[in-house]
């Protein structure tokens, strides 16, 4: 299991050591303070205890003897026995509690960098990638184009739900592909391809096209105007049903002004990590469960659509997800084929 996945963590703790040299030379003495934000660490171990809990409830439920349930302790001892030699083998409660640790250290490394993009590189690319994404759309903003269809408060409603299932779709991803993916060489593939979306293109990427996306155009561009006509609409839709889009919205920005040392708070539109990791899942999913791949397609045009038509982000910043997370994950296929033939030999491919 650490085998597996120790590559990718190198990579996880030069950008550390990177971040910790920067803070020095800079000085940026905030910078790394987010590294060790201790509920990142608890959230994954949780998730991974509830996954355990889940998966021996089910054999609970399963274990019968001639035909009649189990009761009592003896049941619950019978369903971790079958759990154990199968879906709770060593092997995978192994990769699961790594893959625990090792979520978090990125996702807290991902947040360094984030959050300090605004202190050294303000939102210097705003106008640029709005600009950028106008003439891709034939001089018009995408979300003029996807207001016709989808200006009605049920349909924003229910984008704004399907925004928000980002996370627990997420976490349930990356512990399946923890525990349960196969063969051992498509899972040091993922590994690293998670790892270059989550610091090559949310920490790197994002530095250089340093944005806060057009639902804080009112604070970052205040004479714009661009989006004006998709913050009453909002607004609006807030009043009468309420968006989850609206209160983040105001999370994050107060906590952009205190400067808060949370790695989940930090505001950077371009390239959308959201729709990097949709697409990632496809990616990941097509060679071997097609089915569930087709799902992912879907999930990811829900994901494009709903963060341009809640103005988390402009359309160039889908784009740009896309096409990275093509990128790293070819990437990842080298690196991974790589280190499987000189660690594992070729049966581990």
């Amino acid at each position: 299991a650490l085998q597996e996945i120790l590559p990718s963590t190198c990579l996880v703790l030069a950008v550390v050591i990177a971040g910790f040299t920067v803070q020095e030379a800079w000085p940026q003495p905030a910078l790394m303070r987010p590294l060790g934000y201790l509920p990142s660490f608890l959230f994954f171990a949780f998730a991974g205890g509830y996954l355990v809990a889940l998966v021996v409830t089910w054999h609970r439920w399963r274990q019968r003897r001639e035909g009649r349930w189990i009761p009592g302790r003896e049941g619950w001892r019978s369903a971790w026995v079958a759990a154990r030699g199968g879906v709770l083998s060593r092997r995978r409660m192994a990769r699961l509690g790594v893959a625990c640790l090792f979520l978090p250290l990125l996702l807290n490394t991902f947040g360094c960098w984030k959050t300090a993009i605004p202190w050294w590189a303000g939102f210097a690319q705003e106008e640029e990638v709005l600009e950028l994404s106008r003439s891709i759309h034939g001089g018009a903003l995408a979300w003029h184009w996807l207001q016709p269809v989808l200006g009605h408060p049920i349909l924003t409603v229910g984008l704004d739900r399907i925004y928000f299932t980002w996370l627990p779709v997420f976490v349930a991803f990356m512990l399946w592909q923890a525990g349960w993916r196969e063969p051992p060489g498509e899972r040091i593939r993922f590994w690293f391809a998670i790892t270059l979306v989550w610091l090559a293109l949310g920490a790197a990427a994002a530095t250089a096209g340093a944005s806060a996306g057009p639902i804080f155009t009112d604070h970052v561009l205040p004479g714009s105007g661009a989006y004006r006509e998709m913050f009453e609409y909002l607004s609006r839709v807030d009043r009468g049903f309420g968006l989850i889009t609206m209160d983040v919205r105001e999370i994050l920005w107060s906590a952009h002004q205190g400067r808060a040392a949370n790695p989940f708070t930090g505001i950077s539109a371009f390239p959308s990590i959201h729709v990097a990791m949709a697409a990632l899942y496809v990616l990941a999913l097509w060679r071997s469960a097609r089915r569930l791949a087709l799902v992912a397609v879907v999930y990811t045009a829900a994901i494009v659509i709903s963060s341009v038509h809640l103005g988390w982000h402009y359309a160039v910043d889908a784009y740009a997800g896309v096409i990275g997370a093509v990128v790293c994950w070819v990437l990842a296929g080298w690196l991974g084929r790589s280190f499987v033939k000189r660690t594992f030999g070729s049966e581990h491919g």
